[in-house]
């Protein structure tokens, strides 16, 4: 009996030239077992030539049988971003809103952030197409004066 579901000729053309020309080793390995495990090889010799566990295979063959050849690539690198952009612009407007004595930092944290302190100026200058002096003069301020406080 059969493990996966008969693959067309022409889905099977589109795994191998996707095998031969994609750079992640990773996604190659999972077509290349759903190709094996088409052919008629058991879970655990596909398990074994592709260097991996079984229980990887039955992920495979489950992310295969739920989305197809999309659902056996890889996802990007990297946490996803927990705020949109559009979130990030609209608090952005209202701090800029406020008064320069809103937003209050002690010294410790800003010896640690003084650069990033700079590099959301810089976000904010170049997304928003303005100029923020008083706080690019703050942050030099700062660097002066080690016992002050932060005021944007």
């Amino acid at each position: 009996m059969p493990i996966i579901a008969p693959i067309p000729r022409t889905e099977r053309r589109l795994m191998q030239k996707t095998i031969h020309k994609t750079r992640d080793k990773n996604h190659a390995r999972r077509l290349t077992a759903m190709l094996k495990l088409h052919r008629g090889d058991r879970v655990s010799d596909v398990s074994r030539t592709l260097c991996c566990t079984r229980s990887f295979v039955g992920y495979w063959i489950n992310w295969f049988t739920l989305s197809g050849i999309e659902g056996l690539k890889s996802l990007p690198a990297g946490r996803s971003r927990c705020w949109s952009f559009e979130y990030i612009c609209t608090l952005l407007r209202e701090l800029i809103k406020h008064s320069p004595g809103y937003c209050q930092f002690c010294q410790p944290v800003i010896d640690s952030c003084i650069k990033g302190v700079q590099f959301v100026v810089g976000q904010i200058v170049f997304v928003f197409s303005i100029t923020f002096s008083s706080v690019s003069l703050e942050v030099q301020r700062l660097r002066r004066n080690s016992h002050s406080c932060l005021v944007m």
